[in-house]
């Protein structure tokens, strides 16, 4: 499944539990509960989000919210995936332990 998903280049990610216009009254932050989808818990997450080139983000209305390198701080704090290996760093350089 791995060579699949890098063949495809793009994936997009439906994070159905993600409401549209979602917006943290408190630090103006959009999408709030971003990193509390139970998209992070799948057992796919990992290689969906390192092996395409780009994935792109959609709430629960098929709406854009972002992709996998303008969310990466983000998305690196709840999947613990370092930047680099999101941004398409070779994943030898990866340490096993990460």
């Amino acid at each position: 499944m791995f060579r699949w998903y890098q063949e495809s280049g793009l994936c997009y990610a439906y994070l159905s539990d993600l409401p549209s216009d979602d917006l943290s009254p408190q630090t103006k932050t959009p999408y709030p509960d971003f990193e509390k989808s139970t998209w992070f818990t799948r057992g796919w997450t990992l290689q969906e989000l390192i092996a395409p080139s780009g994935v792109i983000f959609f709430n629960q209305k098929w709406q854009e919210i972002g992709t996998k390198i303008s969310l990466q701080a983000r998305i690196s704090a709840v999947t613990g995936i370092p930047g680099e290996i999101l941004q398409g760093a070779d994943l030898w350089s990866a340490s096993i332990a990460q």
